[in-house]
């Protein structure tokens, strides 16, 4: 069994990085850039007012209190060859192009207005107020957005300010899923029979949508010869395999098995956490397979712990894992005498982290209404209040 650091540092180290495509911004969201991106323009392009207002040179107003005659308007989108004169300003609205002569902006509720003329009376405007200067955002030729940055609307946005239409990304992998059980049912009325509803292949396939990766995934009874075959079609299909159940070692764990037939090594099985002691990570060429535990909380956090890191890694992310903060923690919280590293569902309450009730294995109502995982390293038996915790924080929507 190994540590839980070890587990990170091996999926990083045995990661297959994929190649990379050229596409449009609309189809960029949640895609992860693939070379450095240069801005081809200032941005702005050109001074231009941050506010409705009147434009004016800041040299003329005296004890911020000076009328103005008006001599124009410019629009956004317009444009004016009129060069305003001392003792004179512009109409001018948000976004419209700073005209010659001016560097002030006067916000219109900031005027009295008389006829064609206009007195100030802001006492705290200074040069340059409500003025947004050519380049003020970013200058032309300076990278806009970095290689391994993670596309999110926002960039995209940024992007499209800068007139880029399109980025090389990293591809997204292929992932199929398995779920392996014979206890699955498809009606409430089998549940009197030790039946369960299935969870974990639908979690799964929300958690890689999430990712904008679209899988299905397959339901697999507790036969070898079957999920042999399974694992075989799969694989051939996909850069990365999932598999949840069948990894402990009872009668009918067979993942390990069927992976070891269809040529898979194993690079580790079991790590020193709860939940999710007998995780397995298995490589055959370029290809990748988890075995994930078959209890739905087990899953969660396993696939959020190494499974998102390592597609990430694979999409040539900066920052493949969970972002984290460290707070307080609200109130004491003791182990049962182990030495695991234990991950619990956790919210965030008047900055404090406050680990939930009700968190076995096989439930998932604390990590669907959690803010994050508290981790509790596997040197510590016992947290005090007040005490600094990690907080592994679910990704954004």
């Amino acid at each position: 069994m190994i540590s839980v650091a070890q587990a990170k540092g091996i999926i990083l180290k045995n990661y297959a990085p994929k190649s990379r495509e050229y596409l449009p911004l609309e189809l960029l969201n949640k895609r992860i850039l693939a070379q450095n991106l240069v801005s081809p323009i200032n941005h702005p392009s050109f001074d231009q007012s941050a506010v409705d207002g009147y434009a004016f040179n800041f040299k003329r107003l005296i004890n911020n209190n000076l009328k103005l005659s008006i001599i124009g308007e410019i629009q956004a989108g317009g444009h004016t060859g009129i060069k305003v004169v001392p003792g004179k300003c512009v109409r001018i609205f948000t976004g419209a192009p700073i005209p010659a002569g001016t560097d002030t902006v006067v916000m219109q509720e900031d005027v009295i207005t008389e006829g064609n003329s206009i007195i100030t009376g802001n006492n705290n405007l200074k040069k340059g107020a409500n003025v947004r200067l050519a380049g003020e955002q970013i200058k032309k030729g300076r990278t806009s957005l970095a290689r391994g940055t993670e596309l999110n609307p926002a960039a995209i946005g940024f992007l499209a300010s800068l007139g880029i239409e399109k980025a090389r990304v990293s591809k997204l992998p292929e992932v199929r899923t398995i779920i392996t059980g014979n206890e699955f049912s498809g009606n409430e009325k089998e549940l009197k029979k030790g039946r369960i509803f299935e969870s974990n292949g639908k979690m799964l396939h929300a958690m890689l949508l999430q990712m904008g990766i679209s899988a299905q995934y397959e339901v697999c009874g507790d036969a070898l010869s079957s999920l042999s075959e399974m694992v075989k079609l799969l694989s051939k299909q996909s850069d990365i395999l999932l598999l949840t159940g069948g990894v402990s070692v009872g009668d009918y764990d067979f993942t390990e098995k069927a992976l070891k037939n269809n040529g898979f090594k194993i690079i580790f099985h079991k790590v020193n956490q709860k939940p999710g002691k007998p995780l397995l990570f298995a490589k055959k060429g370029s290809k990748a397979a988890f075995g994930l535990p078959g209890n739905p909380r087990a899953v969660y956090v396993c696939f959020y712990q190494y499974v998102y890191p390592y597609i990430r890694s694979t999409m040539g992310a900066n920052a493949p894992f969970l972002k984290f903060i460290n707070l307080p923690l609200a109130h004491d919280y003791s182990k049962n005498n182990d030495k695991k590293v234990h991950f619990i569902d956790a919210i965030i309450k008047n900055g404090c982290v406050e680990l939930m009730n009700k968190q076995s294995s096989h439930m998932l109502k604390s990590a669907a209404e959690a803010d994050g995982l508290a981790e509790v390293p596997e040197a510590k038996k016992h947290l005090s209040k007040g005490d600094l915790v990690k907080l592994h924080l679910n990704p954004v929507l």
